[in-house]
């Protein structure tokens, strides 16, 4: 097992920033749980980075996930303290990735969610996750919102950022769509269980904690939804919000 050269831990290392990371479509992958599911479902990687302790202690258990010799072949060796500076976390395990990322095409005719200005990266990890696990089709991404490449999203996501349909989108798209826009907004809304017999093509909008749906989206909504809660709590986190209303949405295709 040779050790990481160099150039490959420079070019770890460029990744830590969001324009390098968009510059190389490639993005650093921490910790066994996460690297281990991208293994079980085929991903292809660039390399995998362990350390001393975890060739010696651990490393049985990453080769039980290894299906491809060309993968077992691009595993080096790093320091603990390289880790460390390639990554954010204070106390990282002792195993990286990297991993060439590109978003999986979305469905544009089914269930769509669009994240309004989403920045906290744990909620933008954990909402992806969420769609994914619900089945939705794609997942709309605004300019405003965070950098999916963000580690602290993939590890919210739990790997769900490389198998999530997602795409870029905007306002522009939303004006020009022929889909039902379903808002998550207080402004004249209705109760998110009085919503019925939404048509298969509908975009979902989650906006920001911080500033909730834009103006201008509120106004083209065709329909606009709140969760009913009661008056001891002010509001829900972003990701809690639309984990009830993308399975509320979902959950009416079984009773049509």
């Amino acid at each position: 097992m040779q050790k990481i050269s160099i150039k490959d831990y420079k070019n770890l290392k460029s990744l830590t920033q969001k324009k390098y990371r968009k510059l190389y479509r490639k993005l650093i992958v921490e910790g066994e749980n996460t690297i281990f599911q991208l293994l079980d479902n085929d991903k292809s990687f660039d390399a995998i980075y362990i350390t001393e302790a975890y060739a010696k202690n651990h490393y049985r258990y990453l080769e039980k996930h290894i299906t491809k010799s060309e993968i077992k072949e691009r595993i080096r060796l790093i320091d603990e303290a390289k880790i460390k500076e390639v990554t954010d976390t204070e106390n990282p395990q002792d195993i990286i990735a990297c991993v060439s990322f590109e978003p999986t095409p979305i469905n544009e005719n089914g269930t769509l969610l669009y994240l309004d200005g989403i920045q906290d990266p744990g909620n933008m990890g954990t909402i992806l996750r969420t769609a994914l696990a619900a089945g939705i089709d794609g997942v709309l991404i605004s300019p405003e919102s965070c950098d999916i490449m963000n580690p602290k999203v993939v590890r919210a996501s739990l790997g769900a950022v490389f198998f999530c349909p997602i795409a870029y989108s905007d306002i522009d798209y939303l004006q020009s769509s022929s889909h039902t826009i379903i808002a998550s907004t207080l402004t004249n809304s209705k109760p998110l269980f009085q919503l019925k017999d939404v048509p298969d093509k509908r975009i979902i909008v989650i906006g920001s904690e911080a500033k909730g749906i834009s103006p201008e989206i509120v106004k083209i909504a065709q329909e606009k939804i709140h969760i009913p809660m009661t008056n001891k709590i002010e509001s829900l986190n972003a990701a809690i919000s639309a984990a009830v209303i993308l399975y509320y949405i979902k959950g009416l295709e079984y009773h049509e």
